[in-house]
């Protein structure tokens, strides 16, 4: 099981085991990782474990969450990493996340591609009097995938177009499309559907929620914003 080991000026001073989903970190006695310094918010920070990774997210804490001397907003974690918290040191211990072997690896092999749907640029338009160009669309927060399982474990991929398609031909593809009121994810190629949360998708569009699992063929991954 991973644990953070806390301690202060090179001396430790306590080892939490990550025996929980959700383990939260901050100056309130209400904490999982109680640290009374106030150097420290209130809530500071949360750790999220799930199939054995772990991600730090900050809580808009006041003077900032740090993994290896690096400001961070929201960041998967690694065995010996160190969090920096206030004037508190926490090592992370235990992690699984290791760089995969480009040859072997399933994630490198995955169908990303736009989708043959994007709009397509309108045409000039008329003599003047022109009409007043549409407003720009609105579009969801930045958002990404992080691999939960197997030797890709902890790597993380970023959703930069308007459809994202993913998986493996023949066996499983899935995409999912950027809206403007967030991420859904739907079936595209495969005998059976994608999961999401360890339920098959069938032929639904799912809106998908920060944290949730999904399953694309045979390769686990969290759905992270930001």
């Amino acid at each position: 099981m991973a644990k953070l080991v806390l301690s202060l000026q090179g001396k430790e001073l306590s080892e939490f085991p990550l025996n929980k989903e959700h383990v939260t970190i901050g100056r309130k006695p209400d904490n999982d990782i109680h640290i009374d310094n106030l150097a420290v918010s209130g809530h500071h920070a949360v750790l999220h474990t799930l199939y054995n990774q772990s991600f730090l997210e900050d809580l808009n804490s006041t003077n900032g969450t740090f993994v290896n001397g690096q400001r961070i907003s929201k960041q998967a974690l690694k065995d010996g990493d160190v969090l920096l918290i206030g004037k508190h040191e926490l090592k992370f211990v235990g992690g699984t996340a290791a760089a995969a072997d480009e040859e072997d690896d399933p994630f490198s092999r995955t169908v990303m591609i736009r989708s043959p749907f994007a709009a397509a640029p309108k045409p000039a338009a008329e003599p003047e009097p022109a009409p007043p160009p549409p407003e720009e669309p609105a579009h969801p927060p930045r958002a990404k995938v992080a691999i939960l399982s197997g030797k890709d474990t902890g790597r993380e991929f970023t959703f930069t177009k308007e459809v994202t398609m993913f998986g493996k031909k023949g066996v499983q593809v899935a995409a999912i499309s950027a809206k403007p009121d967030g991420y859904y994810i739907s079936h595209v190629e495969g005998a059976a559907s994608c999961t999401v949360n360890g339920e098959f998708i069938g032929n639904r569009a799912v809106h998908l929620k920060e944290y949730d699992v999904l399953e694309v063929a045979g390769i686990k991954m969290t759905f992270l914003i930001g």
